[in-house]
């Protein structure tokens, strides 16, 4: 089954005709779209890997649209007339399956993501993931708005997220992200773990590491530092 992500794009305006031209062809195998003023790029997979195909992709975008950037997959959140819509079913009944009147007894319909609009004496508005409303529909109702398209779940977003933030950190020249280096030294392990990094020289017994890459030899277990605080 196919599987639907989407890229939140910052840097670029899709309701302006003249930026969707400036699109590169390299990038023609993406979808882009303006969801009001969010422009997202949207990646249709078949692959066994799709939230390591889509990362590739943000990538590409960041190499090729200078000033643009995939900051974070882009989660649609719909509303209760959005699910009617979809569904083709009255709004009335996407309320009461929303507060358990309807259907409860199967599975408890998804909990909102976001809610709008309460101030004090106006009306909320619920807004729900529409992965988790359609798994939901699916199961419980048993019609499928969105045929043959799946989305990733909770925990592969959190990763794909990882990696887009990551890239974004490359772009801006910050530190690399947190990885595990082994060091040598004679203070004991726990002392090491809490070292305050960042601060310069670390202390005394700890082998130099050549620029920011590899590990050295070390009679402790690996703790996290970064390599640009050892120095």
């Amino acid at each position: 089954m196919t599987v639907k992500i989407a890229l939140r794009l910052n840097g670029l305006d899709l309701r302006s005709t003249s930026e969707y031209e400036q699109i590169p062809v390299d990038l023609e195998e993406l979808s882009f779209e303006s969801h009001g003023g969010v422009s997202v790029a949207v990646l249709y997979s078949d692959g066994p890997s799709p939230a390591h195909e889509v990362a590739d992709w943000a990538a590409r975008i960041v190499k090729l649209m200078p000033g643009v950037g995939a900051t974070e997959a882009f989660d649609e959140l719909v509303s209760v007339s959005d699910i009617a819509a979809r569904c083709d079913v009255a709004p009335e009944a996407v309320r009461l399956w929303a507060a358990g009147r309807r259907r409860a007894s199967l599975r408890q319909f998804p909990v909102p993501r976001q809610v709008v609009g309460a101030g004090t004496g106006g009306k909320s508005m619920c807004l729900y993931a529409w992965r988790e409303v359609l798994s939901w529909v699916r199961e419980v109702i048993q019609i499928d708005p969105d045929e043959g398209i799946n989305y990733l779940d909770d925990a592969q977003y959190a990763a794909l997220n990882a990696e887009l933030c990551d890239l974004g950190a490359g772009r801006a020249g910050a530190d690399p992200p947190w990885h595990s280096l082994r060091v040598n030294t004679s203070v004991p392990a726990e002392t090491v773990r809490s070292i305050v990094v960042g601060v310069g020289a670390v202390g005394r017994g700890f082998t130099q590491i050549p620029g920011a890459s590899g590990r050295v030899d070390s009679d402790l277990a690996d703790v996290g530092l970064r390599p640009s605080a050892l120095r």
